[in-house]
């Protein structure tokens, strides 16, 4: 429609530019051929010139458009109706795939595909459905055809293919092609999510870490998705690293992202990694602790310098003893500063604090912990009746509201 315009504007201006060029002359032609002459005006001849060649362009364009030597090939109108026909089919195909009706769906696909335009799509579309009704040898068939058909769409047939593979469970041979694919389109983000997807459910989390730096180049996962992936990973770290090898484990740590370094998650996991060295890394532990919250409160990370007896027990106890002047409403720092105090043999302040934590515990899972210290502590005080009580609390089950 627009080049159709644009030739009616350009002939119209050069009707218009005609016309004023024979305006005040317009011409004069004679023809004669023997006994027979033609005089005319030059401006009419050329205007029946125009009149013709618009006629030649609009029969040549129907021409096109119609091809009358089809026409003439033998069985031509057959050959039409046929092809509707397998058309026809193959819609019909496709609407039963949709509607889960599998061994039909695949037939009329599989059957009609030789006498359409796109043979590749009755393929695929046959291939899901083989897939989905078991019948595993005929999807290998259609998959098969579907390559003969491609003409140059390769990888889209092994992407199919792998997807496939990774339907069936059969996660090394997904992951397989799409390795290879990998190597044709690097920054392909389905090919990358779904080779995510394999190693998750391999639990494979060395070669994932190593896929994460592309995953996050290429903005394959929101940000959330990304940094929950980077901390399992991280943690997948820490627990590979020796029992005894705690350099090992404080260089990893040392090589995490910023961001991973300040994820409650990971610090409380690589606390516990540490404290279960033999020689605990103490140091490090009260490094660690008091730089996150200087920067972030976190109860869980505090409680986390209460749980272990060190070496350093006044800097231990320092440093929860500020906090808990800064926060006396804490009940996780009170049952911390008990604990220490257990550790110290202190047992009146250690039941002190842990009385404490009781009265300002509005938790009750926190509340349990802090009766069974109690209990512990009174009992090793030979105050068994008041310990047992305790103990009872301790296990007794939370109130239905």
């Amino acid at each position: 429609m627009i080049r159709f315009f644009i030739y009616a504007l350009l002939a119209l201006f050069v009707g218009l530019a005609l016309a004023g060029i024979l305006k005040d002359d317009p011409g004069y032609l004679l023809i004669s051929y023997r006994a027979y002459s033609l005089e005319t005006s030059l401006a009419f001849v050329l205007a029946v010139l125009l009149v013709l060649a618009a006629l030649v362009y609009c029969l040549l364009w129907v021409l096109a458009r119609i091809n009358p030597l089809r026409l003439l090939k033998r069985g031509s109108g057959h050959l039409l109706r046929r092809s509707n026909r397998a058309r026809s089919l193959s819609d019909k195909g496709l609407l039963l795939l949709t509607l889960g009706e599998w061994q039909q769906a695949y037939a009329l696909l599989v059957e009609n595909a030789a006498r359409v335009e796109t043979p590749l799509i009755n393929f695929l579309a046959a291939s899901l459905a083989a897939f989905e009704n078991g019948d595993q040898h005929s999807c290998r068939y259609c998959l098969e055809q579907a390559e003969k058909n491609a003409s140059g769409f390769d990888t889209n047939i092994q992407s199919w293919r792998a997807r496939l593979e990774f339907r069936a469970g059969r996660f090394e041979q997904s992951l397989s092609i799409l390795l290879e694919l990998k190597k044709k389109l690097p920054a392909n983000k389905y090919i990358l999510r779904q080779i995510k997807n394999i190693y998750l459910q391999l639990a494979d989390w060395e070669h994932l870490q190593n896929l994460l730096p592309e995953l996050e180049k290429q903005g394959v996962l929101m940000a959330e998705e990304l940094l929950d992936l980077q901390r399992q990973a991280a943690l997948f770290q820490f627990a590979r690293t020796a029992p005894d090898d705690g350099q090992a484990l404080m260089s990893i740590w040392e090589a995490l992202p910023k961001n991973l370094r300040s994820d409650e998650q990971v610090l409380l996991a690589y606390l516990k990694r540490l404290q279960a060295l033999e020689s605990g890394h103490e140091e490090e532990v009260l490094t660690r602790v008091a730089k996150f919250l200087r920067r972030q409160w976190s109860d869980q990370v505090a409680a986390e310098l209460g749980r272990r007896r060190m070496l350093d027990g006044q800097r231990q106890e320092k440093l929860l003893s500020a906090w808990f002047r800064d926060q006396p409403g804490n009940a996780v720092l009170a049952l911390s500063l008990g604990r220490v105090s257990m550790f110290n043999e202190d047992w009146q302040q250690a039941r002190e604090y842990f009385e404490t934590a009781l009265a300002r515990s509005r938790n009750q899972d926190l509340s349990a912990g802090i009766n069974a210290e109690l209990g512990r502590l009174l009992e090793q005080m030979g105050q068994f009746r008041e310990s047992a009580a305790h103990y009872r609390k301790a296990i007794a089950p939370a109130p239905v509201r």
